[in-house]
């Protein structure tokens, strides 16, 4: 058996002792012996046993409000046992009736509240630690409090209890009944009965269909006690007929009951628990850190090492971590294995070791590659413009060629004149490839502003013209633009020893931009028509009109 167990066995046999000797002793009163004696003692022992229950009602409830109710259950009947014992060995009826009657009146506050509390308790069956009754529970305290009130105030009315006319003093031994204490008695049955069938409400939960019926058998024979009690049967008066100890005993037989089988939140049996416990390396002590309760698994731990995680967990050498939370009374104490989490956590900062190396090779090796890839880009776009304008920068070499050799100042302003058309050219065209490199569209002032530049050249050469450029969108194609300026400056080229004057015209015909080129002067197109297959060539007597669609294809 185990010492719990044992424990309980042992607080139930003397419980059972002492009710049995307080029974002896009521027997013995009532044949005259030494009544009074025996009657002090008898009082004393059920005064003590409630007692202790409320003091234990204390330290074992968790729930907070039935707490609070049982141990109100407590004090009525302790404040019961003390008010009739009172009455009946130090203010008699005899010498002190009024004292008496109204010992007698305060029976009623313990008699019609104990029950009330009761039910709460009931009710209170299987709820959370913190729960509290809704409001509208508290409408039993109505009649409970006017049925008490009433007896009180007998004196004034006796709806409770009658007395002779003629009596010289009021006393319990010569009263008679009035409505108002079938009244007292309907209640006490009804919230013994309301109690039943709050048992047999709580019956529906999980694994206590049967033993939720245990609790009712006290307040079954309660209400069998009270019913042969007040139909005077003399025989159960006789032997059973201290209804204030049967109504005490039954309804904390009801509740300790209720303890027992688990209905009732406690936290008792923690020597089973600890001992049962299986993985849960966790111990009870007190606040001396003497170990009280242990579980399988828990550790040896010096006192000194458990006072020192008062203020914050504490590492062991042996990877676990120890917790203190103080409890009433002592602590509990409990490690937790952190081995796995701190191998882990030292792969985790292996891994970014190693990681943060790797990223560093990374980054070293992405700014190698983007220095690689800048200057790819950069040899690109210098191919592409060099590309592009390798005709006009030959050009220019054999000019400036020409122009170191040349000693005649006409000779050299006419080669310095060219060298500026030339240069005009290979500035704005580079400056179109840059724009197309970063955006496909292009803005029509782009073509404007390098027709503008080239004509300013031209003029050094005193060739006259004109230029016109209506495209109709403000931005177009980059490589469309490109083209009306490339085709301009190679028919410009072509005639630019005798060219007198060129007009220039950029517009969209039927929705297709193309452009027109009149040109004056005594050029030779054949390698133009060669290098634009699309472009046609009309010539006049005093020019030559060149035309180009640059998109749609052929010539319109």
């Amino acid at each position: 058996m185990q010492k719990q167990d044992k424990k309980i066995v042992r607080t139930f046999v003397i419980t059972a002792v002492l009710i049995l000797v307080a029974y002896i002793c009521r027997v013995l009163g009532n044949n005259g012996i030494m009544p009074k004696q025996v009657g002090l003692i008898r009082s004393f022992i059920y005064i003590s046993l409630f007692i202790a229950w409320g003091l234990s009602i204390r330290s074992r409830i968790i729930q907070s409000q039935a707490r609070r109710y049982m141990t109100s259950i407590a004090s009525l009947m302790v404040f019961w046992l003390l008010v009739r014992t009172l009455k009946y060995h130090y203010f008699l009826s005899e010498s002190y009736p009024n004292i008496s009657r109204y010992l007698w009146y305060s029976y009623y506050l313990g008699m019609l509240y104990i029950p009330m509390f009761a039910v709460f308790v009931a009710m209170s069956i299987g709820k959370p630690e913190n729960y509290h009754l809704p409001k509208k529970t508290m409408l039993f305290c109505i009649p409970t409090t006017i049925l008490f009130l009433a007896v009180i105030t007998n004196d004034l009315h006796q709806l409770v209890f009658t007395f002779p006319e003629a009596a010289a003093a009021w006393t319990d031994s010569d009263n008679g009944y009035a409505v108002g204490y079938y009244l007292i008695v309907g209640w006490l049955i009804v919230c013994a009965l309301i109690m039943l069938l709050v048992f047999w409400h709580k019956r529906r939960i999980e694994n206590s269909r049967r033993l939720i019926l245990i609790p009712c058998i006290p307040i079954v024979l309660l209400i069998a006690n009270m019913y042969i009690y007040n139909s005077g049967v003399k025989w159960f008066r006789f032997v059973f007929g201290d209804i204030t100890v049967a109504i005490c005993l039954l309804y904390a037989a009801c509740l300790e009951l209720c303890i027992r089988l688990g209905f009732i939140q406690a936290n008792t049996r923690y020597s089973e628990l600890f001992s049962k416990a299986a993985d849960i390396p966790a111990q009870i002590t007190d606040n001396d850190y003497t170990v009280r309760y242990a579980s399988k698994d828990a550790q040896r731990i010096a006192a000194r090492e458990m006072s020192a995680a008062e203020n914050g967990s504490v590492m062991l050498t042996d990877g676990k971590r120890l917790h203190n939370m103080p409890i009433h009374g002592g602590h509990v104490i409990w490690t937790e294995d952190m081995s796995e989490l701190l191998s882990l956590r030292e792969k985790l900062e292996n891994m970014q070791e190693e990681l943060t190396d790797r990223n560093a090779l990374l980054q070293y090796e992405y700014e190698r590659e983007k220095e690689h890839k800048i200057v790819e880009e950069q040899n690109r776009l210098y191919d592409l413009l060099q590309r592009s304008t390798q005709t006009q920068i030959d050009k220019i070499n054999r000019l400036v060629s020409l122009y170191q050799k040349s000693a005649e100042p006409e000779e050299k302003k006419r080669l310095l004149s060219r060298i500026s058309v030339l240069g005009s050219f290979i500035k704005r065209r580079k400056d179109m490839i840059l724009c197309i490199d970063s955006t496909p569209a292009m803005p029509e002032s782009k073509l404007t502003a390098a027709f503008e530049e080239s004509y300013r050249s031209l003029s050094l050469m005193k060739v006259q013209g004109s230029y016109y450029v209506n495209a109709g969108k403000d931005y177009y194609p980059g490589d469309i633009l490109a083209l009306a300026y490339d085709f301009f400056e190679d028919a410009a080229e072509a005639s630019l020893d005798s060219l007198r004057s060129i007009d220039t015209r950029v517009v969209s015909v039927k929705g297709k931009l193309r452009i027109s080129i009149l040109a004056y002067g005594d050029g030779d197109f054949s390698a133009l028509v060669k290098k634009y297959p699309s472009a046609t060539v009309f010539r006049e007597a005093d020019g030559t009109e060149l035309m180009l669609p640059l998109e749609g294809g052929d010539a319109v």
